[in-house]
């Protein structure tokens, strides 16, 4: 059998855990092994998180706000499912959701959002400014007001 070698980067809080709880962090490497094998395109993120002790894999990932525009040209060109390996969890509003079934009914190919489980649609606690409207579609000042709301994610 051949063997690889992969060199995984312990923060030291991890190490920490070595002295005073095995569990913990034999929990905590196999979560560091996930995340490089991730990082090396040997594991996907859905697998990661089917994996047993690893549940605490999406505070390793980024999570994201998507506008409509990203999931349908990344659907054009075969990608959306890129996201999934770098996100956690995307987050669209119903405005994104309302734009994408115009489409729809327009006839363009749009995702389908029912089989992207990584998909998460929430809706901003208040919109900004009316005059910002005037630029922005729905979809666009929605996903600019979860980004405002949440900065830590990621925006599309």
């Amino acid at each position: 059998m051949a063997t690889q070698q992969i060199i995984v980067e312990v923060p030291d809080q991890v190490l920490l855990a070595q002295k005073t709880d095995p569990s913990t962090f034999g929990r905590e490497m196999r979560v560091l092994s996930a995340v490089k094998l991730y990082e090396l395109g040997r594991l996907s993120s859905g697998r990661a998180r089917s994996k047993p002790n690893c549940r605490t894999w999406s505070r390793h990932m980024a999570e994201a706000i998507s506008n409509t525009s990203p999931l349908f040209y990344l659907h054009q060109i075969g990608a959306l499912d890129w996201l999934p390996r770098l996100f956690s969890d995307v987050w669209i509003s119903n405005a994104v959701v309302q734009e994408l079934a115009t489409g729809k009914r327009q006839g363009c190919n749009v995702p389908d959002l029912r089989a992207c489980r990584w998909i998460r649609v929430v809706d901003p606690q208040r919109l900004p400014s009316e005059w910002l409207s005037l630029d922005l579609g729905p979809g666009e000042l929605s996903a600019l007001a979860l980004a405002l709301e949440n900065p830590q994610y990621t925006v599309l």
